[in-house]
């Protein structure tokens, strides 16, 4: 039985970069990319709930638009383990790619190990990655990028 027609997860009508799909449930305009200024909340840089994350990185980090939860956008956890290494914790959710970031000072980044792919089919999960690396420097600063396949 089907209530409407059936639409492709990655349909755009408004080709505001928001799938349809997460428009509609998040109870944003299909057909309104945002551009205008008094309806500039249906688009990818609205913030309905004012907690000031975009629209665009909501649906990105699997946030609700209309709900204002910074105490759920991705955290990147840490300890020293057995080994005197680093470890790094982080959640995932499915469909999305993760990649760890570490610096000495903040301006140049490089990568720690491979791009994460949590896949479609994938339920959300703990991560954990060691920096196997010993720092040649006391300060060592880490960044978890999330972002679409």
């Amino acid at each position: 039985m089907a209530l409407g027609p059936s639409v492709p997860a990655a349909q755009d009508l408004d080709m505001d970069g928001l799938p349809d799909w997460w428009e509609l449930a998040k109870g944003l305009s299909v057909f309104d990319d945002g551009s205008d200024p008094a309806s500039r909340q249906n688009g990818p840089s609205g913030d309905p709930d004012e907690d000031g994350i975009s629209n665009l990185e909501e649906y990105v980090i699997g946030l609700d638009p209309n709900w204002p939860n910074l105490n759920s956008v991705p955290e990147l956890d840490f300890r020293i383990n057995a080994e005197d290494r680093v470890q790094l914790n982080f959640f995932s959710i499915p469909d999305r790619l993760y990649r760890l970031w570490w610096s000495r000072d903040l301006e140049v980044w490089s990568p720690l190990g491979p791009v994460i792919d949590t896949g479609a089919d994938v339920l959300p999960a703990r991560y954990e990655i060691t920096d196997h690396e010993l720092p040649d420097t006391v300060e060592r600063y880490y960044r978890l990028e999330v972002s679409l396949p």
